[in-house]
């Protein structure tokens, strides 16, 4: 009688351990796929953050005539215009947005994504991994 109570508990044991390997290689499988969607979402959001930006700093231009010489000024009371923004955001990677202008000729807006390498350019316009908004 005592031998078949230990064959018992070697099989559940057994049991056991697949199943703590099954939860293990799911949870992994998880991990991956929601860093996925987490990166998806971080790149959505700095699109629409640029976006919207790229929308303040053309009403800049076109309330003071010229673009802002850098994103801060949008925070900024000039003369009976302003403030565009209460604060400039950060990107969701934790960068600051980049700002170039060209003049009036146009402006690029752009987070650097999350190598955190900038790509994007006044000429060339958003390019590699940065994620932006271009006039």
């Amino acid at each position: 009688m005592k031998q078949k109570l230990y064959k018992a508990n070697g099989f559940i044991l057994m049991q056991a351990v697949g199943a703590v390997l099954l939860i293990v290689m799911l949870s992994v499988v998880v991990i991956v796929a929601g860093s996925t969607y987490i990166n998806a979402g971080k790149r959505s959001t700095a699109a629409s953050d640029t976006a919207a930006l790229g929308g303040y700093i053309s009403q800049y231009r076109m309330e003071m005539g010229t673009y802002p010489g850098k994103l801060d000024d949008l925070t900024k009371t000039k003369g009976q215009y302003g403030p565009w923004l209460r604060e400039v955001p950060n990107d969701p990677f934790g960068n600051s947005y980049q700002y170039i202008s060209n003049g009036n000729k146009g402006f690029v807006v752009f987070s650097v994504g999350q190598d955190g390498q900038a790509s994007s350019s006044i000429d060339s316009g958003i390019c590699g991994d940065d994620i932006g908004y271009s006039e």
